[in-house]
């Protein structure tokens, strides 16, 4: 969208699932400039996920994808590709100017891949980077695998709302915790990027879906 309330504004989305490209979704759908990067053959998780026309999977159909990318542009890099002219190298040249990175990596993987933010921000001191994940950033479970199912019951929402005290958790219709996570990056995001001349430069946004419910 052009002309919207955030034009000029300019995102690179490192990020799959449901919270990180639904809080790319917003910024793109208030006229940010969205760039998703895509790792090659498979795409974002959620191309697999559906729902599907005619329930016949197809990752050019799903309606998931469709929802929560609207309104960006797309780019497919290897960011494991450290060679010349890499997928690595391609991708800290979008981050040398952009306003935004939203990513939805464990902690662990960022660092060894060079994409933490300490690292960015000597390449970019403007950048505002936004972590989408269950367990967030720091702490014990800050590295394990997780999705919108952990997280919505680590946080106690579960034994309140979900289920009855003698039987197994259930979930709590569809990824409540990543798009309430999504909702709070992007309003939290949007905050720092435009007190960036207050705080001298850009910062890390450390959203946790399992934390934002609790």
């Amino acid at each position: 969208m052009s002309g919207g309330a955030l034009a000029g504004i300019r995102v690179i989305e490192l990020a799959q699932g449901v919270a990180g490209p639904f809080c790319g979704k917003l910024f793109a759908d208030y006229g940010a400039d969205v760039v998703k990067v895509e790792p090659p053959g498979t795409g974002d998780l959620t191309r697999a996920w559906g729902p599907f026309p005619g329930d016949r999977p197809d990752p050019e159909k799903s309606g998931l994808f469709f929802f929560l990318n609207t309104n960006k542009r797309s780019v497919t890099l290897d960011v494991d590709d450290a060679t010349a002219g890499g997928g690595r190298e391609r991708l800290l040249e979008l981050l040398r100017d952009a306003d935004v990175l939203i990513d939805s990596s464990r902690p662990q993987m960022l660092r060894e891949r060079g994409l933490d933010y300490d690292t960015l921000a000597r390449l970019n001191p403007k950048l505002v980077m936004i972590s989408c994940t269950p367990f967030g950033q720091t702490g014990p479970y800050a590295d394990w695998n997780g999705c919108d199912l952990n997280a919505y019951h680590l946080s106690g929402t579960g034994s309140r709302y979900c289920g009855l005290p003698d039987r197994e958790p259930l979930e709590n219709g569809t990824f409540s915790a990543d798009f309430f996570a999504g909702y709070t990056a992007a309003a939290w995001g949007l905050a720092a990027v435009l007190g960036r001349e207050q705080v001298g430069g850009g910062q890390h946004i450390d959203c946790s879906s399992a934390e934002i419910l609790a």
